[in-house]
């Protein structure tokens, strides 16, 4: 009985996978912690956007209560309070999501 390629070679393709896998650990590990820190940046700036959209959308509401009058956008898709606080919300769970991303993974 003579052995297949495949079962001669196997050995030899876990240990090239090992031996790439040690030199590219320091590069992800790298990787992983300049993505969480971009994470909290682009959480803390989407705070006052998010704020930004909410106060658009109570002034756009105000128009249709009657107590403000002339916002900027007059037609179109923005020009609804609810769109504004659709918008708003979503910003929000988005900073959300990424501030918890941008927490260091416990162990």
């Amino acid at each position: 009985m003579t052995p297949r390629i495949a079962e001669a070679t196997h050995p030899a393709w876990d240990r090239t996978a090992t031996v790439i896998a040690m030199r590219l650990q320091p590069a992800i590990e790298r990787s992983a912690v300049l993505s969480r820190e971009v994470a909290g940046v682009v959480a803390f700036a989407l705070r006052p956007a998010a704020l930004l959209a909410l106060a658009l959308g109570v002034w756009r509401l105000g128009i249709d209560i009657g107590w403000t009058q002339d916002f900027f956008i007059s037609g179109g898709l923005l020009s609804h309070w609810q769109v504004w606080m659709m918008l708003a919300l979503c910003v929000q769970m988005t900073a959300a999501f990424l501030e918890r991303a941008s927490r260091p993974a416990k162990e």
